[in-house]
């Protein structure tokens, strides 16, 4: 019997089939779209993750030719893409611009003038508020040229009472302390001058813009005028920042004051030849003696001594500096500014390279400042920039924030080839820094460049049509290269190191990697002479480099070896803004110099404090105010600090030496002839109400002696008018004496003293200071605490008179 299915039965397989069909298409489907939507919430918070590893900071920002140069650095985890940035015109016409941006930054790299394309034209007169923004959508607000609120100004005149004809120096201190932590970039100050019957005279270099304040940032801005005119003359400074906030103006006066204390001298102020920088109360100098200071030095309130000085080697030692401690005074120091000013000088070259004789560095160009004739700092050679459309314009943030050179095709620069730089045989090296531009010609691109009289003989460094860096040796009749197969054209910064080790052979290292050697064991001098050409082939501007040049260092007898770390601690070696790193520590100790343990008894422990390369001009070889650079750690105290008695003022500063290319720092103390700037180094403290304790010290029971040091340019003899003067610290009575020997010589009103001559020091004796001077039956001064004051009285040999008033600062009288 056959059995048969019904159409239910077949209908219901079917109906089956299709439900299990289409439950799988649904759970497929729901397991792709589960899928997509959780691809789509990982790449919301992977975005999330990177918005946050997102970061990135206004290294620079100038305005140059109208175009605004804005250097961003990429401080985050990932790389950056900037998209977008709104400018609005704040002061102008109110107006917002839109651009976009299509740049993007490396993790650690910094991106130089992003903005350089911008179809913008900015002005120093007006000020601008920006917005830029990332693909992930971070923003930066900053303003440009000016404040949007005012910003917290104060304005230090140091000292504010001067004689005629001293200088005075201008501090503007501008702290951003913006409610909406607003960036300030490109801030400018502006100094108005008011007389007010005196006459000044602007002596130092004019403060440039500061790049970029963060919020909380303070920037001082200085300013050295001499300030001439009679007893009671005044001269008002104004200052305010360019765009500012209207009414956004701090001012000071300065008045000239001459003190007048036992007697008034008659003599008439015609010529000042003997000098030395005053010392106010709170300007505490360092000082090379070291007695009765804990094994440190001496710090207070006394100018430098004489043309001598000391230098600071921080390779061997560390500079530790007390004020004195006294038993009976308590000193208040108001909250304020503390500034130490530091007057230094760079190691020419890391420890590894640091040769003498034939060996060390013949030529040395780091560009730190703009000139037509840039500073060699060995003293061998002298460069000149070319004229007009053939003169490289400087960059002040070039290689590692300093200076550079930037050469457009058609500039260069030449160099008169001495026994320093004349290459006639081996061995001989040379190595620079250079960024070249990633628009570079396909051509050659000449970066050093030197030849033969007739020619035929040449030595070379250079970018070929590729790009590629090479090393060029052309005896006449053998020609020698060694080429990098990299192209350099990527708008960075590279370093290269070409060396001739023996004749018509090279070897050549860039970015402190080995990149090839060729050797001929050839003997045939090279013999180059005319003419080194830095930049193009000739002066002309052949084969012009188009980049950056900086750091360009020749040696002429030396060829340097890898096997000593000399390439690779070269490559290392910052001659920029950090080449140095120092520590500072600054508070109050006990009398023993001990810590004393108390927030309220430290000023500032600053460590790793950034100082820029200053060039050694000639390795120390003349410690003169022209090559001496100078910095200032500036800390502010938020309240005011009390010098107990028997308490010191310690500051000790120690250099943090670098693993390679370490560069050693040397400073200058208490020496007169480094008079450019502010002189020579000193802590500056907010003005006390009584001096620190000083280490002058006077027997009252005996005469006294002081050295007077005639810096030139003629010889000068004192007169009796000449006296000492002595101010008591807290009743200001005064007590005075006349001068009476030189070199042991008598000083009378019938007796002038010996001639001094210009450059030499006499030692000269003064009587014991009473209220009337000479008068021996006045009053005696009495132990105590007194500011010292010298008066010299004299003439020179060209028959000019002088009378110079020198503070001394704060003695004891015992």
């Amino acid at each position: 019997m056959k059995q048969r299915r019904g159409l239910s039965t077949v209908v219901g397989g079917v109906f089956f089939l299709i439900v299990i069909i289409t439950a799988a298409s649904y759970l497929t489907y729901s397991m792709n779209l589960f899928e997509s939507f959780s691809e789509t919430v990982f790449a919301v918070e992977q975005e999330k993750e990177n918005r946050k590893k997102e970061s990135f900071d206004i290294s620079r920002l100038t305005i140059e030719n109208n175009k605004i140069n804005l250097d961003i650095h990429n401080s985050g985890e990932i790389p950056v893409h900037f998209t977008r940035i709104w400018i609005e015109n704040v002061t102008g016409v109110d107006e917002v611009y839109f651009f976009n941006l299509n740049t993007t930054i490396a993790t650690g790299n910094t991106g130089q003038n992003i903005l350089g394309n911008l179809n913008f034209t900015a002005l120093q007169t007006q000020s601008y508020a920006a917005k830029l923004v990332t693909d992930r959508g971070t923003t930066k607000e900053f303003s440009i040229n000016a404040s949007s609120e005012p910003l917290h100004l104060q304005l230090f005149v140091l000292p504010e009472e001067i004689p005629t004809n001293f200088v005075s120096t201008v501090l503007l201190s501008v702290t951003n302390n913006s409610t909406q932590n607003t960036i300030y970039t490109n801030v400018q100050p502006i100094l108005n001058i008011i007389p007010l019957g005196a006459v000044t005279t602007f002596e130092g270099t004019t403060p440039q813009p500061h790049p970029v304040l963060e919020k909380g940032n303070t920037v001082i801005f200085e300013w050295p005028y001499r300030i001439s005119g009679d007893e009671g003359d005044k001269v008002r400074f104004e200052a305010s920042i360019l765009n500012g906030v209207p009414g956004n103006i701090v001012s000071k006066d300065v008045v000239i004051k001459v003190v007048e204390f036992a007697e008034e001298s008659g003599s008439s102020l015609e010529s000042k030849l003997l000098t030395s920088d005053s010392a106010p109360e709170d300007q505490l100098f360092f000082h090379k003696e070291n007695f009765d200071s804990l094994g440190g030095q001496q710090m207070w309130a006394s100018g430098p001594e004489n043309n001598i000085g000391q230098i600071i080697d921080f390779e061997f030692s560390n500079a530790l500096f007390y004020t004195n401690s006294d038993a009976n005074v308590t000193v208040n120091i108001p909250n304020g500014t503390w500034n130490s000013h530091i007057r230094y000088i760079s190691s020419p070259m890391p420890n590894s390279l640091m040769h003498t004789g034939s060996e060390s560095e013949t030529m040395s160009y780091h560009f730190q400042k703009d000139s037509d004739n840039p500073l060699d700092s060995t003293t061998t050679t002298t460069m000149t920039l070319g004229s007009g459309v053939n003169r490289p314009s400087w960059n002040a943030t070039g290689h590692q924030g300093a200076g550079a050179y930037k050469f457009s095709g058609n500039d260069f620069a030449s160099i008169p080839v001495v026994v320093g730089n004349k290459i006639a045989d081996s061995p001989a090296s040379t190595a620079a820094w250079f960024n070249a531009d990633s628009t570079g010609p396909n051509t050659i691109q000449m970066i050093y460049f030197s030849k033969s009289n007739n020619g035929d003989k040449s030595y070379q460094i250079f970018l070929d049509s590729n790009g590629y860096l090479v090393f060029q040796i052309d005896s006449g009749s053998l020609v020698e290269s060694c080429t990098s197969p990299i192209d350099y054209r990527d708008d960075s910064w590279h370093h290269f190191v070409a060396i001739m080790p023996g004749d018509n052979d090279c070897t050549l290292y860039v970015d402190g990697n080995f990149i090839e050697t060729q050797t001929n064991n050839g003997n045939s001098n090279l013999v180059v002479d005319g003419f080194v050409y830095v930049g193009a082939r000739d002066g002309s501007g052949s084969d012009g480099f188009n980049g950056m040049i900086d750091d360009l260092i020749h040696w002429d007898a030396y060829a340097l070896d890898e096997n000593t770390q000399e390439v690779t601690d070269l490559y290392n070696t910052n001659y920029g803004t950090n080449s140095h790193l120092m520590n500072f520590d600054i508070k109050i100790v006990d009398e023993f110099g001990n810590d004393l343990g108390f927030s309220n008894k430290t000023i500032t422990q600053t460590i790793n404090y950034p100082i820029p390369y200053f060039s050694d001009l000639g390795e120390y070889l003349n410690p003169i105010s022209d090559i001496w650079g100078q910095f200032n750690l500036t800390s502010i105290t938020n309240s005011s600090l009390v010098v107990e008695p028997s308490e010191r003022l310690m500051i000790n500063m120690t250099m943090t030496p670098k693993s390679f290319g370490n560069l050693n720092l040397k400073m200058i103390i208490d020496d007169t002839d480094v008079v450019s700037g502010l002189g020579s180094s000193f802590l500056q403290t907010p003005l006390p109400d009584i001096g620190l304790p000083g280490y002058g010290t006077y027997d009252n029971d005996n005469i006294g002696t002081i050295s007077v040091f005639n810096p030139g340019p003629s010889d000068v003899w004192i007169t009796f008018e000449s006296r000492v003067i002595f101010k008591d610290e807290i009743t200001g009575t005064p007590y005075a004496s006349f001068v009476i020997s030189s070199d042991s010589n008598t000083i009378d009103n019938t007796q002038d003293s010996p001639v001094i001559e210009a450059g030499t020091t006499s030692v000269v004796e003064f009587d014991r200071p009473r209220t009337q001077p000479g008068n021996s039956l006045s009053q005696l001064i009495p132990e105590g605490r007194y500011q010292m004051f010298v008066f010299l009285d004299g003439y020179d040999s060209t028959g000019q008179l002088f009378f110079q008033t020198t503070p001394i600062g704060i003695v004891r009288v015992t």
